[in-house]
């Protein structure tokens, strides 16, 4: 799916309108219903911010995943496992 924002500013390309906003929007409204959205984890080596007071310091070093995670069908493990689900539910 086309952006409509400039990477890594938020802000919204020139030529976009909002039908294609509303469009992309109701896009992801209806994964999230239909529980087929899928959320990628922290990477590695990325900054955690927390939202309360907006501190910043601490780098993911490693990710830990409790293992009654496992037990979902909605949980994939590893990137392939989530790319084959991903591919699969577009068909």
């Amino acid at each position: 799916m086309e952006r409509l924002t400039v990477g890594g500013t938020g802000e919204a390309k020139s030529d976009v309108t909002i039908q294609e906003v509303l469009n992309k929007l109701k896009y992801y409204e209806d994964l999230e219903e239909q529980e087929r959205l899928l959320i990628q984890a922290f990477a590695i080596e990325s900054t955690a911010k927390c939202p309360d007071c907006g501190y910043s310091e601490i780098t993911i070093s490693e990710t830990w995943i409790r293992p009654e995670l496992l037990q979902h069908d909605r949980f994939y493990a590893t990137r392939s496992e989530a790319a084959a689900a991903l591919k699969k539910m577009e068909e």
